[in-house]
């Protein structure tokens, strides 16, 4: 999904960083929520969005004590990542492309 939203958009630089992005917040809403997960990729202003909402309520974190992997990949390849939360869990998001300011 997200590299077929890059490559729409004329973004082919950002596809790689998107699938890695992709891949690990999905595994993370596998591994520790446990529900049903929504995937969504957006746009804006030359970067690329990818969200995965989830039914827990736990918040991540990024554990720096472990090998390279998980929130730690998510931040070497997006420019910001955070979460907020939602009536039914929350959503954590990685922005990827050029930093604007």
């Amino acid at each position: 999904m997200a590299t077929e939203a890059c490559l729409r958009w004329d973004l082919p630089l950002l596809t790689i960083p998107a699938c890695i992005a992709v891949s690990e917040l999905v595994a993370n809403g596998v591994v520790h929520a446990g529900t049903m997960l929504t995937l969504t990729v957006s746009r804006r202003d030359g970067q690329v969005c990818v969200a995965v909402e989830d039914g827990s309520t736990h918040h991540p974190h990024l554990d720096t004590g472990r090998d390279f992997s998980g929130l730690s990949l998510v931040t070497a390849v997006a420019t910001a990542w955070g979460y907020y939360a939602t009536d039914a869990g929350k959503v954590v998001w990685a922005w990827l492309g050029p930093v604007r300011r």
